[in-house]
């Protein structure tokens, strides 16, 4: 799994879940970048530490309001409001995304998680 990293983190109680995914695959300089969060998510290239592609976001202020922004370099340089429908589809997509760019790399991920599992089990 050479130049890719995967970030997960799960934090949960019983009235508070968030789930955390980072995935990031590196070309020459850059890396192609996946984030997603319950109330964000991201797609894009980052290079020298800058973020250039979209990101999704809910803001929960007074009301709950979906935008959409076009970055580049981590400068936003337009947002639009979006519906609920188009974030959750949008959503779906980079998800599906994910998944397919993770699928090579799955079996490796269940041998690891099998290796950890039996290592559990021998106490």
């Amino acid at each position: 799994m050479e130049n890719y990293n995967f970030d997960v983190k799960l934090t949960g109680d019983e009235y508070f879940f968030d789930t955390y995914i980072n995935y990031k695959k590196k070309i020459g300089s850059s890396e192609i970048y996946i984030g997603i969060k319950p109330s964000e998510f991201s797609k894009g290239e980052i290079t020298n530490g800058k973020f250039t592609g979209s990101t999704h976001l809910i803001d929960y202020d007074k009301s709950v309001n979906y935008s959409k922004q076009i970055l580049k370099d981590d400068i936003v340089l337009k947002e639009s409001s979006i519906t609920s429908a188009t974030f959750d589809k949008d959503r779906k997509k980079i998800l599906n995304e994910f998944l397919q760019a993770i699928k090579p790399y799955s079996a490796k991920l269940n041998n690891v998680s099998d290796e950890i599992m039996s290592l559990k089990d021998m106490n």
